[in-house]
């Protein structure tokens, strides 16, 4: 196995770290996540390629798979949420590991309009902490709002919060702290 450097800083530049569950495959240069029901049973898992071209239904560079019967309602990022302050949801597993590495609990919804189920889910399992949506700086993007309390998109000069650095985000998400609990 030889690994190739650029792949791991690359990794590490979007948010992964050796700590977080995850399959790497350092002579294919792909990293797999496990991806999980709603209940915390494991189903799937979305394969990322580093190497193939960010396009507009992004089947090369992001392959996701869930069985049948589960395909609506799976979310990743169950085993880094703690249980204290808001929960955060995104659409994609980078965008919520880049919240993670802020210390703050993060799933991964994997679609921009999650499941009635899903819903259904975060407000029993979580009904007393406060559902925020972190939406994607796109039309599309938005609908995960819906799926929230509240709910706000990445700054206007980046695509999605993954595109921020660690400490820019950070601050973000303080301030919508912030302005949650002054809206509370």
């Amino acid at each position: 196995m030889k690994m190739n450097s650029d792949f791991y800083y690359h990794l590490l530049k979007r948010g992964w770290s050796p700590y977080i569950k995850s399959w790497v495959d350092w002579d294919q240069e792909l990293i797999t996540f496990p991806i999980y029901t709603i209940d915390g049973k494991m189903v799937g898992y979305q394969k990322y390629n580093w190497k193939e071209d960010k396009t507009r239904d992004n089947q090369a560079r992001y392959y996701t798979y869930a069985d049948k019967a589960y395909k609506n309602c799976v979310v990743y990022g169950l085993d880094n949420c703690f249980g204290y302050g808001p929960v955060f949801i995104t659409e994609g597993i980078w965008n919520a590991l880049r919240i993670t590495n802020c210390f703050r609990d993060s799933l991964a919804m994997l679609c921009n309009n999650p499941s009635k189920q899903t819903k259904q889910w975060l407000k029993m399992v979580y009904p007393n902490r406060t559902i925020v949506a972190i939406c994607d700086n796109d039309e599309a993007g938005k609908l995960l709002g819906r799926s929230a309390d509240y709910s706000f998109v990445a700054p206007i000069e980046y695509g999605d919060i993954n595109d921020m650095s660690t400490d820019e985000c950070m601050r973000f998400l303080e301030n919508i702290t912030k302005e949650i609990k002054y809206l509370s």
